[in-house]
């Protein structure tokens, strides 16, 4: 049962941790456990230096060290796994990558893909390129839009662009918007007979992406 007073949250939480989370707790009526489980985690946050209230703080705050506290949580897949991975979107990260990597590949971890892959993203490093790949020419990716071939393209990794047109020709409506934005990074004009189309493409948005592909592509030799 779940708290229904901003005084049951501060005898749980204490005034400090609680004055963060009575009216959230309210509204969503987390339980007893749940709030004791942020103030387990901040208390470990805190004992480093800090002086944070609330989870939302590690997102604006870059130091390493908060990173296998983070996974130590995200590992108990108990609640906050999302905020928690939030929190990993720093590129001094990227030496966590392959722990990442290993939650990604885990099914019990599926529903949190998404943030997953958006962590990798931002803590993204070329010494992991060849994971990445592997990740990308799985036969079951793309099946939904993942972050992990924005990586890729980012890095301009050539052997990533047959994957990309492949899932873009299965899946158009979940790559197009990843094709248009990062394909003529590949610096590979045949990509244009995929471009082309989408000059004259009712969203304006598409429009504006293949047109800068376009011209993109235009002046290399």
């Amino acid at each position: 049962m779940g708290v229904k007073t901003k005084e049951e949250v501060f005898a749980i939480m204490g005034k400090y941790y609680g004055n963060a989370y009575w009216r959230e707790a309210i509204k969503y009526s987390y339980s007893e456990e749940q709030l004791l489980y942020v103030s387990e985690i901040l208390d470990k946050i805190n004992a480093l230096g800090y002086n944070f209230s609330n989870l939302q703080r590690l997102t604006d705050h870059e130091d390493i060290r908060f990173v296998p506290i983070v996974l130590n949580y995200i590992r108990q897949r108990k609640w906050w796994v999302s905020s928690l991975l939030d929190a990993l979107h720093y590129l001094s990260y990227y030496e966590y990558t392959p722990d990442l990597i290993e939650l990604y590949k885990n099914p019990d971890y599926k529903e949190y893909r998404w943030d997953l892959g958006y962590a990798l993203l931002q803590c993204r490093h070329k010494k992991f390129i060849s994971q990445y790949l592997e990740i990308v020419n799985h036969p079951t990716y793309g099946e939904q839009e993942d972050l992990i071939m924005e990586i890729l393209c980012l890095f301009k990794v050539s052997a990533a662009l047959p994957r990309l047109l492949e899932l873009y020709q299965r899946y158009p409506d979940i790559w197009r918007r990843t094709l248009l934005r990062y394909g003529w990074y590949f610096k590979d004009k045949s990509i244009l007979t995929y471009i082309e189309p989408y000059l004259t493409y009712d969203d304006k948005e598409y429009r504006s992406m293949a047109k800068k592909a376009k011209e993109k592509l235009s002046i290399i030799k």
